[in-house]
């Protein structure tokens, strides 16, 4: 997957030269109405940090009592078990 990512991200960053923008980041976040877009999404982000880390160990909790020495009490939530973020391809355990 690293070497298509390589790729895409050459892609596009050409195709936002073609469009006027140095890069692609700069013609991402052109359209907002701050200059300081990345400062502001890491400020957000150590204001929900904590409860998303909360929520993600009872949830992580929750599946390796539910599912024992299928999931560990610690670390990652296998990909697998809640598909996307959408729900749409959600496999729940059907690997196991």
């Amino acid at each position: 997957m690293v070497e298509y990512f390589k790729e895409f991200v050459e892609f596009e960053n050409k195709a936002a030269k073609l469009n006027g923008k140095p890069n692609a980041y700069v013609g991402w976040t052109t359209g907002y109405e701050t200059t300081q877009l990345r400062e502001e999404i890491l400020e957000i982000w150590k204001e929900v940090k904590p409860l998303y880390q909360q929520l993600h160990a009872y949830i992580r909790r929750a599946l390796a009592e539910q599912y024992k020495g299928k999931v560990a009490k610690d670390g990652l939530i296998p990909a697998n078990i809640l598909g996307d973020m959408w729900g749409t391809s959600s496999r729940v355990f059907t690997s196991f």
